[in-house]
Formats: structure tokens, sequence, C-alpha cells
């Protein structure tokens, strides 16, 4: 029976990491954790998960800004260092399922495996505040938050989840988002993924403003929207731009026409000046 090691990365993310590792070992999956500039708060949480799905953790060397590639080059390093057979790259707060009902997936690997195939795609299900509902910052925002949209900006956008075939993997030139090896055979269904971007206005705001990017990652697009600056202001869309979760039908999800660019605007300084898919003034970069 094949294994499944997740590798997530953490940033200061204490809202989300417990539900995050009570819902891997829920799907039968281990977790290894790389925790980058991560308080003691949750530090200690993920040490209580400790051999009840937590097989490891590691501290990213501190940097004086967010290095999403070199975090990326250490999850290919942790990725190729374990025995596991499949392997799924993600983040925090990004909640992943299986498209069968009743179905963990660590049982879904099992099945995509016996058929022959190697890697599993997933359609970004994106959740985020609106104008009427836009506070969710608290410990039940998986069951508060309902309003969402299906994102794909290409075709296997999320090619996160993949078993180790003796060749060489790769997935840090696509900013983590999908896994490249000789021999690759995608799974034809896409499975579903939760995406929680922020909680709240004021949750963007502590969440995104303190992040400095360097100048190659943003030249290369990798953070679009997140990397507006430590100004920026975010503007919540309506729910009636979105689709509505129903959790008595969770699998009724539909990705027939997926968003290509985020429902995400982004008000950045000088003020009246509206900053979408590139940086504008507001960012701050280290080159």
């Amino acid at each position: 029976m094949p294994d499944v090691l997740a590798i997530l990365s953490v940033h200061d993310e204490v809202r989300f990491i417990r539900l995050q590792l009570e819902h891997l070992a829920s799907q039968g999956v281990e977790t290894f954790v790389l925790c980058d500039r991560s308080p003691e708060p949750v530090l200690e949480v993920i040490e209580s998960f400790r051999g009840r799905g937590v097989i490891g953790s590691r501290l990213y060397p501190p940097r004086d800004f967010y290095d999403w590639e070199g975090i990326l080059r250490e999850k290919q390093n942790i990725a190729a260092s374990h025995p596991h057979d499949w392997i799924l790259i993600g983040d925090v707060d990004e909640f992943r399922m299986s498209e069968k009902p009743g179905e963990t997936l660590a049982e879904t690997v099992v099945r995509v495996d016996a058929a022959g195939y190697n890697a599993i795609n997933f359609v970004e299900y994106v959740f985020v505040p609106t104008r009427e509902h836009p506070d969710h910052d608290h410990p039940d925002f998986l069951r508060s938050m309902r309003s969402y949209y299906a994102f794909m900006p290409h075709p296997q956008h999320r090619r996160t989840l993949f078993k180790k075939t003796g060749h060489a993997f790769e997935f840090v030139h696509t900013g983590g988002h999908r896994v490249d090896f000789v021999g690759l055979r995608v799974y034809p269904e896409n499975l579903p993924m939760r995406h929680y971007l922020y909680l709240s206005p004021a949750h963007f705001e502590e969440k995104y403003h303190a992040r400095i990017h360097s100048q190659r990652e943003m030249e290369r697009g990798w953070h679009g929207w997140r990397a507006a600056g430590e100004r920026a202001r975010v503007s919540l869309p309506s729910e009636a731009e979105m689709k509505q979760y129903d959790p008595e039908a969770p699998w009724g999800l539909e990705d027939a026409n997926p968003r290509t660019e985020h429902l995400v605007t982004v008000q950045s300084a000088p003020p009246g000046r509206w900053w979408s898919r590139w940086f504008g003034k507001g960012n701050r970069a280290i080159t």
C-alpha cells in the first residue's frame, strides 16, 4: 500500500496549523512541516501532533525577505530524502480531498496508483470574505466562510500530489504549483482543494503587509497581488460574484468555468491607483 507524505510550509499561520494537521491525519497522510519565522504557538501545535500525523519538522534559516524559492528548494530536498511513495506539496491554508464521498486522500492514492497514474491535479476552490460577510477570523471559519470561486489560470495548475518513480522531479520552476518529471502520467479526474487566502481585511493586512519579496521572484510574477506592499488594502467582492458552498453536498463544486485571475482587488498607494496583476509603488523588494 503506498504511503503519502505531505510537506507543508508554514509562515506564522497560527489560525490554520491545527486544523490542517487534523485534516491531513484524518486523510491518512503523514506530514513534515517546514517552518519559516513561525512563533512559539505554531511550533507548540506542531509538536503536539508528533506521533499522530507529524513525522518531522524543520526551521527554515531566517532571511531578510520571504524566500519562497529557497523554501521550495528545501521542500524538494525533503521530498527526495524521505522514503514515502507519494509526495504532497502544499501550504497550511490549502485543504485537499478526494473527489469521491467518504474516501480519504490516502485511499484515493491507492486507487490512482493501482490504475497506473503517478500524479494528481487539484482544482483550486478559493474561499474569501465578502462585503456581505467580511469577518471570518475565528476558529470556525471552515464552517462560516462559504463564498468561493474556482481558479485555474491554465490546465493542471495544481499538480502537487505525485509518486516518486526513481526519476528526478522538479517543482521549483512553477512556484511550487506543478511537478514535472520523466514519465509523468496524470490522473484524468481533478480533485478538490479548498484554499483560504485570508479571513478578514485585517487578516489580509497582517498576512501580506510584512512580507518583503525578492526582485527576482516578483519579476517572475510569482506573487501577483500578494506583493502589493505594506500600504495595500483589499476590496472585498460581493457574494453575487461567487458561488456558495453547500456543506451537505461538499462534492458538488463544479469547475466548468474556472476563473483565470483571482477575484481579489488590491488598492495600493498612492490613493486612487488600482493595482491588479503586477506590482506597483507599494512594494518592498530585495534585489
